[in-house]
């Protein structure tokens, strides 16, 4: 049993278990390092595979899905995993960042 069950027993609270895929502050960070870099017409120097990914989700989603469970008594005592369920590559990212900023793809490094 976990805390967050014995406490819904015990005390006669309900809840329910929202977990967000990828937190929108996470996401945001990464475009903001991008559109710095490119704005300063600074090379994108990427750690790591650029084919690694992550499931971006607007942030009006994860409240809508707050707002959901929290006004559906269906949801009290269950977990649900939010999430869009598309993959999106820090290259591709990045790709689309510097189209939309008329940037040439190559200055990545």
């Amino acid at each position: 049993m976990t805390i967050l069950a014995s406490t819904q027993r015990v005390c006669g609270y309900s809840t329910c278990t929202v977990r967000v895929m990828t937190w929108p502050t996470c996401a945001t960070r990464m475009v903001r390092l991008c559109v710095a870099y490119i704005l300063s017409r600074q090379p994108i120097t990427v750690k790591g595979s650029p084919k690694r990914y992550r499931d971006y989700i607007y942030i009006d989603d994860v409240i809508d899905a707050y707002w959901w469970c929290l006004s559906n008594p269906k949801t009290f005592g269950r977990s649900y995993n939010v999430a869009v369920g598309k993959k999106v590559t820090l290259k591709g990212l990045i790709d689309a960042e510097l189209t939309a900023f008329e940037h040439n793809p190559s200055s990545i490094r």
